[in-house]
Order: C-alpha cells, then sequence, then structure tokens
C-alpha cells in the first residue's frame, strides 16, 4: 500500500500521507503541515451549494441558479509515539 504521496512546486514540497484515525476505519489522505516531535496534518473538504430558482423576477429579468463552495478544514496532531492522533478542531465550525 501507498504510505505518502509528495507534490513538488517551484520551491514548496507538499506531503500527503495515509493516516489511521483509529482501530475500526481505513486510513485517510491528509495534507502533512508539519513534522517533528509532534506533527500536524490537516484534512480539507470541499463541496458546492447550489440553489436553482429559475424563471423571472418581478422586473422580468431572467433568475438564474447560484452557488458557492464550502470548505471544511480539520486539524489533527500526533505525537511520534502515538498511534492515532487528536483532532484540534472537532465539532467546531470553520467560517
Amino acid at each position: 500500500m501507498v504510505d505518502k504521496i509528495e507534490f513538488q512546486h517551484f520551491f514548496e514540497k507538499q506531503v500527503y500521507k495515509y493516516i489511521k484515525l483509529n482501530k475500526t476505519n481505513d486510513p485517510v489522505l491528509m495534507e502533512l503541515v508539519t513534522e517533528g516531535e509532534v506533527s500536524l496534518y490537516r484534512l480539507t473538504d470541499s463541496s458546492w451549494i447550489s440553489n436553482y430558482n429559475f424563471g423571472t423576477n418581478m422586473y422580468g429579468n431572467n433568475m438564474y441558479g447560484t452557488s458557492r463552495k464550502i470548505t471544511k478544514i480539520t486539524n489533527f496532531l500526533i505525537r511520534k509515539n502515538e498511534e492515532y492522533p487528536s483532532c484540534l478542531n472537532c465539532e467546531l465550525f470553520n467560517k
């Protein structure tokens, strides 16, 4: 199984690693932000919310749908001697 994925961008390297969040779930691919005695990982999940109101408004103009992107960022810390990470901002809403 693949352990990590590295991307080289100009002067920066992005590293993604598979991290097991608990003993029952499969590993999840997360971005490695900082590595050391305590490493910081980031899990980013984006989705689009759409609102389709087709028709015309009171001025006779056509109305079109709108959409917006929702991004949820969850940060995890894991110590070198720990098997599973600790969530920093679970159950909090990102703005």
